[in-house]
């Protein structure tokens, strides 16, 4: 959506997507120091709709893992506001640099929709690339595979 309204002109200090830069910023886990959390994002800030493709954390309290497609969509929303030099998304670079992968979702009678998360995943690290530094990008898209 934030791409779409500036591919129309929309002006990133636009109030509309100034609202949608806080409801993005709010799919981001800020986790300093859990390298597996922070930086990352969820696909909704509601708890009960964070539910994560890739699971929850092992520490006793069971918070959702951010992951790869919803992490790229945040980084992709964050420079379409123009806020590539933002530690937020610095932060959601260094997530995927260090933790991208494409779900190996076993779904039984649902295989296409683990083909599709696949295939999803690959497409939005594939767009969120050019936002990563070169070596780092690649190593990514080659671990993520």
């Amino acid at each position: 959506m934030i791409q779409a309204c500036r591919a129309a002109g929309l002006p990133s200090d636009d109030p509309l997507l100034r609202r949608a830069r806080t409801f993005a910023l709010r799919c981001q886990v800020e986790a300093p120091g859990d390298a597996l959390r922070h930086g990352g994002f969820l696909p909704s800030p509601v708890p009960s709709l964070a539910q994560s493709k890739v699971g929850f954390t092992d520490d006793g309290d069971a918070r959702p893992l951010p992951y790869t497609s919803a992490t790229c969509d945040g980084l992709l929303a964050l420079a379409a506001l123009e806020e590539r030099g933002t530690a937020e998304a610095a932060a959601a670079a260094a997530w995927l640099v260090a933790n991208a992968r494409v779900p190996d979702v076993a779904l039984p009678d649902v295989a296409d929709l683990a083909l599709a998360l696949r295939v999803y995943t690959l497409s939005a690290l594939a767009r969120a690339s050019p936002l990563l530094p070169a070596d780092a990008a690649r190593d990514a898209a080659i671990r993520a595979v």
